[in-house]
């Protein structure tokens, strides 16, 4: 089989396959497995997250003023 670059895509992981492999990890160390690129894991896709993210400034709101208001949950900075 012949594949060429154009041929390969990212293809991301179901959040439940996240949960999977983080909480395998741990026990796969334990059983002396050596586990490399652990820094290069994503943070989990899960809404709850999202909070985590900024007060860690993994990542940084554009406007600082709207983590002062409160949101409907149907709002578009919730959403």
């Amino acid at each position: 089989m012949n594949i060429s670059k154009s041929t390969i895509v990212n293809q991301p992981f179901h959040k439940l396959s996240q949960w999977l492999t983080y909480s395998l990890l741990e026990l796969l160390q334990e059983l002396g497995l050596k586990i490399i690129g652990l820094d290069d894991l994503t943070g989990l896709a899960e809404y709850r997250n999202g909070g985590l993210f900024i007060d860690m400034e993994l990542i940084k709101v554009k406007n600082p003023l709207i983590l002062q208001q409160q949101h409907l949950p149907n709002s578009e900075i919730i959403v």
